[in-house]
């Protein structure tokens, strides 16, 4: 490990040979708390799985975390802009889970807690994050376990569904993360996940630099690069079976020029999956059942 940055074989396979696909300047405040001026995102030669290498530390990564707690409310308030996802999520759990208790990994203020509490549907957070955990406890009355998701104390079959919205990407080891939803879920129980798509960010950001405009793939937080291939692997191989592919909601936050690249992609996008089944939109969402 060199100044809390470390190289890492392959998270999903092991593999120790992999390719540069990518590689990024950090804003001010990632290179302020990591010691870093740039990332590199590589993709593993025998699995195809793209990743960020050299990984920073989890003490890097806590400093780093430890920034989003300012303007904590602000951002509560800001987060409706994930409802339609949020509804989409709600309606296959209700179609495909055997129950309704949920758990949300990385639940942040507990939107998602809040709109599926709403719909009639029990379950708790938990967050690494203690000022966001309190937070949602004190604010919205949520039971939010504090800590990470691999540490804090959960009874097997406590779970009808685990859901991680745009989790899985900052976790140093994937599969740890799934193997623990496995053990918390009931048989049949349900993992829903979503995540950005690195075809579509890597076409984005490269079109984006021939530009002359800010391009981003990685920043200090997000360490997985998922394909649906890739995503797909994951679960399998953690004893899921996937039930549902499909693609997440665009958020247009961009400018103008931004906002009419990304809708002009998106459409194209839904094209190709019509055309060929290959998956390039910006975001990935899958649910995969616990088991057969």
């Amino acid at each position: 490990m060199v100044n809390g940055w470390e190289d890492s074989a392959c998270p999903l396979c092991g593999s120790l040979r992999a390719a540069p696909v990518w590689e990024e300047i950090l804003d001010a405040d990632a290179r302020r708390v990591s010691g870093a001026s740039e990332v590199r995102v590589v993709e593993c030669t025998g699995c195809r799985f793209c990743f960020t290498n050299p990984r920073p530390s989890e003490e890097i990564l806590s400093r780093y975390y430890g920034l989003v707690t300012d303007g904590v409310g602000a951002a509560d308030e800001g987060s409706g802009s994930r409802q339609a996802l949020f509804a989409e999520g709600l309606s296959l759990i209700r179609r495909l889970a055997p129950g309704r208790r949920l758990l949300d990994v990385g639940c942040w203020t507990g939107e998602f807690l809040r709109v599926a509490r709403a719909e009639g549907f029990g379950g708790r957070g938990v967050e690494i994050n203690p000022v966001l955990a309190e937070y949602a406890r004190n604010q919205h009355g949520l039971d939010v376990l504090v800590g990470g998701f691999g540490d804090v104390p959960l009874d097997p079959g406590s779970a009808d569904a685990v859901t991680m919205w745009d989790v899985l990407e900052h976790l140093r080891d994937p599969r740890r993360a799934v193997r623990r939803a496995f053990d918390v879920l009931v048989p049949a129980g349900l993992l829903v996940v979503v995540s950005p798509n690195i075809r579509f960010q890597l076409v984005k950001s490269r079109l984006m630099r021939r530009l002359g405009r800010p391009a981003t793939i990685s920043g200090i937080a997000h360490l997985n690069h998922f394909s649906e291939a890739s995503l797909a692997k994951l679960v399998e191989r953690e004893g899921f079976t996937v039930a549902h592919r499909g693609t997440a909601a665009a958020h247009l936050r961009g400018g103008r020029v931004e906002n009419a690249l990304r809708c002009a992609y998106v459409a194209m996008a839904r094209l190709v999956r019509v055309t060929t089944g290959i998956n390039v939109n910006n975001s990935l969402l899958l649910v995969a059942r616990r088991g057969p």
